[in-house]
């Protein structure tokens, strides 16, 4: 269970950062963190009723941070976050404090 509480608190923070962050890397460095663990540890919690809440957790955080970078880069890469950590994120894997591309 400490697994579920960990990415349901990461869900959370990514899903309240995704409003204030106006910086692509930044908004993919959350999202690749989020994904890569949930896809790890998430595994753990399958088919188990805390794994459903998770599971619902885990998109709409997803959701959030890509309704943000569709408002931010006016582009749609579709509902997959690798396609966005793939063109948003930086190679070194972490985030800069630059301006928004």
């Amino acid at each position: 269970m400490v697994a579920a509480a960990f990415i349901s608190d990461q869900c959370e923070m990514v899903e309240n950062a995704s409003g204030m962050v106006s910086n692509t890397t930044s908004l993919a460095f959350d999202l690749q963190f989020l994904t890569a663990y949930y896809e790890g540890e998430g595994k753990t919690l399958a088919r188990s009723p805390i794994g459903r809440v998770v599971h619902r957790d885990y998109q709409h955080a997803v959701a959030s941070n890509l309704a943000q970078f569709r408002l931010i880069t006016t582009n749609d890469l579709g509902s997959d976050p690798r396609a966005w950590i793939q063109k948003y994120g930086e190679q070194t894997g972490s985030p800069t404090n630059g301006s928004s591309q």
